[in-house]
């Protein structure tokens, strides 16, 4: 596995899926979720309006962008409750999001990087 750590567009990225991170009880997408949403419309809104994206630890949730954005699928993996939040939280939703998209055939993956903003930035990139 090749692992690189670069500065992009998340939304210019053509990979098999970009992953975005939600907090429990969140109402709406935050920072690049917000980008992504815009970009789709509203889709992740509408969703998190419904309870199907909860933001519950390790939850995962598929989107397609049906060629609203270069990458195929979009992963809302869910962060947990914001003020619990820590490196570790962090290591266990990259792994878990990982899983499930490696296991539906996903090989290149871009990913915002996941609880930046609530815990510094630097230990986030170390934990992801």
């Amino acid at each position: 596995m090749e692992i690189k750590a670069v500065t992009a567009n998340l939304l210019d990225c053509r990979v098999d899926a970009i992953i975005i991170g939600h907090f429990e009880g969140a109402k709406t997408p935050e920072g690049e979720a917000a980008s992504v949403d815009r970009a789709l419309g509203g889709a992740i809104s509408r969703l998190v309006e419904k309870g199907d994206i909860k933001g519950k630890a390790g939850e995962v949730t598929i989107l397609h962008s049906l060629g609203k954005l270069p990458a195929e699928r979009i992963a809302v993996v869910g962060l947990g409750k914001r003020n619990e939040l820590d490196a570790n939280k962090v290591r266990a939703a990259t792994a878990e999001v990982c899983r499930y998209l490696r296991n539906r055939g996903a090989v290149g993956l871009a990913s915002a990087l996941l609880g930046a903003g609530v815990i510094p930035s630097a230990i986030a990139a170390q934990a992801m």
